[in-house]
C-alpha cells in the first residue's frame, strides 16, 4: 500500500491509522512517500499490525512519489491511497478480492465525501458533480480513463510495465495511466465495496473554486500528453482562445463570457450573489448553474494562464484543500 503525502502531518496520521485497521485481508504493509514536506513526517509503528515504512524524497511531485513508493513495496499488489481518505476496515480486503476475480486488472474504488460536507448546498452539488460518470454497479467498466489515485489499485508487474504514473504530470496522472492501461487491453474493474472518504477541506465554493483554478492549469499537460483524446480536445476547445470565425459564434461568447465574468470585479459580484442565493434559496437550478459557471470560469483561467506560460508548464505542486 502506497500514501503519498507533503505538508499533512495530520491528515496522513489519520489515513495510515484507518488502513492499519484491516480485517480479511491479505498480509500488507504501508509506503507513506513523504514528497519534501517542511516537517518531515514520522509515524509510529504499532506491535502486531502491518508494516509501516516511511520514506523521505525531495518534493518531485504525485506521481514522482508514487512511483518511488511503488519501487520500495514488496508486495504483489499496488495499491494507492491519498492521504486525505479514510477507509473502513474491509477496504484493503475488498482490493483483494477484486484482483483475484479479475486477472491484470486496475481496480479502482470509490470515492466519497464526508457526511459533513453533504449538510450544504455546495456540497451535495459537489457529490453530484463527481459522481458523473461512476458507474452504478460493480464490474468492468468501459471507459478507457476511468480512474482514480485516490483509491486504486494494480498489480506490481501490469504497473512496472506500464511504466508507472507519468512523473511530468501533477493531474490527470491516473486519467493517463488508465487509458496507457486500456490500451494495452487489460481490464479496468469498479470496486464500490472498497469506499474511501475524501476528507477534503475545499467546503465551500470559494475554495472549490481555487482548486479548479489550478486543475486548470495542470490539465494543459494532460492535454500535450495525451492531445487525440476526446476529452482533452474538448477541454481545448471549451477552456482555449476565443478563434472567431474558425469556431461556432456560441463557443467564441461563452469564452468571451467567461473572461469578462473572471476579471476581479465581476467575479466577486459573482460570488455575492451566489451567496445570496445559497442562504436565500438553497437548492436548486439557479444555485447549479451559479456553481457551474464559477467552476468553470476558474478551469479556463488555470487553463489560459498555462497556455500563456508554454504547454505544460503549469506549477508542479498541489493546491492546498
Amino acid at each position: 500500500m502506497i500514501v503519498s503525502t507533503r505538508d499533512r502531518p495530520l491528515s496522513v496520521g489519520k489515513t495510515v491509522a484507518r488502513l492499519r485497521d484491516q480485517v480479511g485481508a491479505l498480509p500488507f504493509e504501508i509506503v507513506v512517500v513523504d514528497d519534501g514536506s517542511g516537517s518531515a513526517v514520522t509515524l509510529d509503528g504499532v506491535p502486531g499490525g502491518p508494516v509501516v515504512r516511511v520514506s523521505h524524497i525531495p518534493h518531485q511531485g504525485r506521481s514522482a512519489a508514487r512511483n518511488h513508493g511503488s519501487e520500495l513495496a514488496r508486495g504483489s499488489i499496488l495499491l494507492f491511497v491519498d492521504d486525505d481518505i479514510s477507509v473502513g476496515s474491509g477496504f484493503v480486503a475488498a482490493h483483494d478480492k477484486a484482483h483475484q476475480r479479475w486477472d491484470r486488472a486496475m481496480a479502482v474504488g470509490a470515492v466519497a465525501l464526508s457526511d459533513c460536507s453533504l449538510e450544504t448546498p455546495f456540497g451535495r452539488f459537489r457529490r453530484r458533480l463527481e459522481g458523473m460518470g461512476v458507474p452504478e454497479t460493480a464490474g468492468i467498466v468501459c471507459r478507457p480513463n476511468f480512474c482514480t489515485a485516490a483509491n486504486m489499485s494494480i498489480p506490481r508487474e501490469v504497473f512496472a510495465d506500464l511504466g508507472g504514473f507519468n512523473p511530468h504530470l501533477h493531474c490527470a496522472e491516473d486519467q493517463d495511466l488508465a487509458l496507457r492501461h486500456s490500451g494495452r487491453g487489460d481490464p479496468i474493474a469498479f470496486v464500490p465495496e472498497a469506499v474511501g472518504v475524501h476528507e477534503d477541506l475545499a467546503l465551500d465554493i470559494r475554495s472549490y473554486c481555487r482548486n479548479m483554478e489550478w486543475t486548470g492549469r495542470q490539465l494543459v499537460a494532460f492535454c500535450q500528453a495525451a492531445p487525440r483524446w476526446p476529452e482533452n480536445e474538448e477541454r481545448l476547445r471549451l477552456n482555449g482562445p476565443a478563434l472567431p470565425g474558425r469556431e461556432a459564434a456560441a463557443a467564441t461568447l461563452k469564452k468571451l463570457a467567461k473572461t469578462v465574468l473572471g476579471q476581479p470585479a465581476p467575479l466577486a459580484a459573482l460570488f455575492v450573489l451566489t451567496s445570496l442565493v445559497e442562504r436565500s434559496l438553497g437548492d436548486g437550478r439557479l444555485l447549479d448553474a451559479l456553481y457551474q459557471g464559477l467552476v468553470g470560469i476558474h478551469i479556463q483561467k488555470g487553463f489560459r494562464s498555462a497556455l500563456r506560460v508554454g504547454l505544460g508548464k503549469g506549477e508542479g505542486t498541489r493546491s492546498a484543500r
